[in-house]
């Protein structure tokens, strides 16, 4: 997922403050109508004592059926480190709306991973999506 290569790739920013805006493009399944549906905006990083918050920007997306939805997402992530490894948990609900009348879907994705000094030791990568309903 193109959320998780950012977060990698923003771990070199982890010390201090910093705040970094980055494209975002992904591709979801709504899985209420089994339409594929292509995301595109902007992502918002804020880094702050090893926690990183992040938002989406103005990410709409058009389905392969013609339909449009906006997206709602908010992410944190913390990293804990000690000598030799480091561990990462984050936690993603991204709400995707979809307008008039299709239905509204949840993408959830749960990561964890394990650096040590020689690399990822471990990383666990769950990914579920729910019909949630509703029309806006």
């Amino acid at each position: 997922m193109y959320i998780t290569k950012a977060i990698l790739a923003l771990f070199a920013l982890a010390t201090g403050a910093a705040a970094v805006v980055t494209p975002f493009a992904n591709t979801v399944i709504n899985p209420c109508n089994g339409e594929t549906v292509t995301l595109n905006g902007r992502i918002n990083t804020i880094i702050t004592n090893n926690v990183f918050h992040i938002n989406t920007i103005n990410v709409k997306g058009t389905g392969d059926q013609g339909n449009q939805y906006v997206v709602n997402q908010h992410l944190q992530l913390a990293t804990n480190t000690s000598p030799g490894s480091s561990t990462t948990t984050s936690e993603l609900n991204l709400n995707v709306i979809g307008l008039g009348s299709t239905p509204n879907f949840l993408v959830h994705t749960l990561t964890h991973f394990t650096f040590t000094n020689n690399g990822v030791g471990s990383n666990v990568f769950v990914t579920s999506a729910e019909c949630v309903g509703g029309t806006v």
